[in-house]
C-alpha cells in the first residue's frame, strides 16, 4: 500500500516532465538481450541488475526517456526499485522464452527478496525456476507466483542464457566481488595483527580500511584521515585529550582502567572541519564511554558526547555525582596549583561549565564581568570600605584574613559577593566572618552581613 500511494504522488508531481505519455501499470521487458535496471535514471548510475525479456515488471513512474520498475505484477516488501529506458518496457510479453534453471544439491534454498533481507519461500532441491535475470551475486528467479534470489551456487544456468547478460553489468560485478573479497582480507589481516576492534587499529590501517569500504559502496558517517604536517600529531593530541578528560571528569585515564581509541579525520556532516577523536572507555564498563573530539591544528575542545549518559553509565558502576564532582574538582586544584578558595571569578565560570559541575548543578549561577561593568579590583575597595565602616573594622584585620571573591547572578541582579574567612584551629575548618555584595553594574554596595559572633 505504502508503495502504491508513492508511486500515485509520485506521478502527479512527474505530470509535467511526462506531458502526456501513457502510464503504465503492468508490463514487460522486451529487446534482444538482458536489459540493465539502473539505480537512477541516467546510464551513468549504478546497475542494479540485469534481467532476461520477458519479465514481468510494474511501470511505477515514467521520467521523460525513463521508466521506474520494480519486478513481478505484484507488490511486497524488499523489492528491487530502477530505472528502464522507455523502449525496454512493452504491453505484451515477447515472443520468447524465459531460461529454466534446477535447483543443486539436497538441501532446501531459501528465496530471499531482491534485497536479501525477507525471506520469500522455502524451495525445495531439484526444483525448478524460471530465471530472469541477475542481481549483484544473486540469480532473480521466480517460483510460481513469488519473485525473489537465490545464491548463484544454487543453480547452473544454461551458457546461451548467461550469454544474453550485459557485459558492462557483468563487469561491475565481478569488480564488486573482487572489491569485497579485498575488503574480507584485509580485514582479517588487520585483525589478526592489532585485534577485532577496528577501533583500536593504526590511523594508516583505518584509512585503508575506509578505502576499501568505499569501494564496496559502504559510507560512515565518520571519516578516517591523516594528520597534515602542520596539525597536531597523534602523541601531542593524545596528551591533550587525556588532560581535557581530567578538567572534565576528573579521571586519570593513565591508570590502566581505560581504553583509549583514537581516530583522526572528519565527519560527513562536517567536512571542512578535521578533528582528532578520542573514545574513553572503562575496561570493567564497556557502557562506561566519553567521546571527545579536538580541532586538528589547535587542539582546542571541539565535541563531547552526551555527558549525562556518560554519568548514568558511570553511576551504574558504582561512581556518584558527588564523587565525580569531588574528584574534578581536586584534578582543577592540582592543575592550578591553588585551592578551590583561591579561584579567580574566571576559573570559577570555566569550572561550572564542565560536564559533571552542571550535572551536579554547582555554582550554575556563575558569570564572568563584562568590559563594561565595574572592575573586581574597584568593587573589592568598595566593599572593604562598606565593612571597615559598618563593622569598624582595621585594615590589618581584613588582611590578615583569607578573602573569597565570586562573580554571580543572585535574582536578577549580577553581583560581585566578597567573603572573608577566619581559621578556627580547634575546628579545623574556615569559618565566615563577614560578606559583602557589590552591583556589578552600577558598583553599589548591596549588602553586608557578619556571622552571629561578629554581629553580637
Amino acid at each position: 500500500m505504502w508503495k502504491r500511494l508513492l508511486a500515485v504522488c509520485l506521478c502527479l508531481i512527474l505530470t509535467g516532465c511526462a506531458q502526456g505519455e501513457e502510464y503504465y501499470t503492468y508490463g514487460y521487458i522486451c529487446g534482444s538481450k538482458g536489459v540493465v535496471i539502473f539505480a537512477e535514471n541516467n546510464d551513468q548510475s549504478r546497475r542494479l541488475g540485469c534481467v532476461f525479456p520477458g519479465t514481468p515488471v510494474t511501470v511505477v513512474a515514467h521520467q521523460g526517456e525513463w521508466r521506474w520498475i520494480h519486478l513481478g505484477h505484484t507488490e511486497q516488501e524488499g523489492m528491487l526499485l530502477g530505472y528502464v529506458r522507455v523502449d525496454q518496457v512493452a504491453d505484451e510479453a515477447p515472443d520468447m522464452q524465459l531460461p529454466q534453471v534446477t535447483l543443486q544439491g539436497d538441501e532446501q534454498v531459501t528465496l530471499l527478496s531482491e534485497d536479501q533481507h525477507i525471506t520469500r519461500e522455502i524451495l525445495e532441491p531439484g526444483e525448478t525456476l524460471t530465471l530472469l535475470g541477475q542481481t549483484d551475486v544473486y540469480w532473480l528467479v521466480r517460483a510460481g507466483e513469488q519473485i525473489g534470489t537465490i545464491p548463484m551456487a544454487c543453480a547452473e544456468p544454461a551458457q546461451q542464457a548467461i550469454a544474453g547478460m550485459d557485459a558492462d553489468f557483468l563487469k561491475q560485478v565481478a569488480q564488486e566481488e573482487a572489491d569485497r573479497q579485498a575488503l574480507q582480507a584485509f580485514r582479517e589481516q588487520a585483525e589478526a595483527a592489532y585485534g577485532a576492534d577496528s577501533r583500536a587499529w593504526p590511523l594508516d590501517q583505518r584509512l585503508e580500511h575506509d578505502r576499501l569500504e568505499e569501494a564496496c559502496g559502504i559510507l560512515n558517517v565518520w571519516v578516517n584521515e591523516l594528520p597534515a604536517d602542520d596539525e597536531i600529531d597523534q602523541q601531542a593530541a593524545t596528551d591533550r585529550a587525556k588532560d581535557c578528560f581530567r578538567e572534565l571528569w576528573g579521571i586519570d585515564a593513565e591508570t590502566g582502567e581505560w581504553h583509549i581509541f583514537t581516530a583522526f579525520g572528519h565527519s560527513r556532516m562536517e567536512p571542512h572541519v578535521r578533528l582528532w577523536q578520542f573514545t574513553f572507555e572503562e575496561k570493567a564498563c564497556a557502557e562506561s564511554s566519553f567521546l571527545l573530539q579536538l580541532t586538528a591544528d589547535t587542539g582546542e575542545l571541539y565535541r563531547t558526547s552526551n555527558p549525562d549518559a556518560f554519568m548514568q553509565a558511570r553511576n551504574a558502576n558504582g561512581h556518584t555525582v558527588t564523587d565525580t564532582l569531588h574528584n574534578t574538582m581536586e584534578e582543577w586544584n592540582r592543575r592550578l596549583g591553588r585551592d578551590v578558595a583561591e579561584w579567580t571569578v574566571e576559573e570559577q565560570f570555566a569550572f561550572a561549565q564542565t560536564p559533571i559541575a552542571k550535572l551536579a548543578g554547582y555554582r550554575q549561577n556563575a558569570v564572568l564581568p563584562n568590559q563594561w561593568e565595574i572592575p573586581l579590583s574597584e568593587a573589592l575597595s568598595t566593599a572593604r570600605l562598606g565593612l571597615m565602616h559598618r563593622y569598624g573594622l582595621e585594615t590589618e584585620t581584613l588582611d590578615a584574613w583569607q578573602m573569597r571573591a565570586e562573580a554571580s547572578e543572585v535574582m536578577g541582579e549580577r553581583c560581585y559577593v566578597f567573603s572573608w574567612f577566619c581559621w578556627k584551629q580547634d575546628q579545623a575548618l574556615w569559618e565566615c566572618q563577614y560578606t559583602a555584595q557589590v552591583n556589578m553594574g552600577t558598583g553599589e554596595l548591596m549588602y553586608l552581613t557578619a556571622s552571629e559572633a561578629q554581629d553580637t
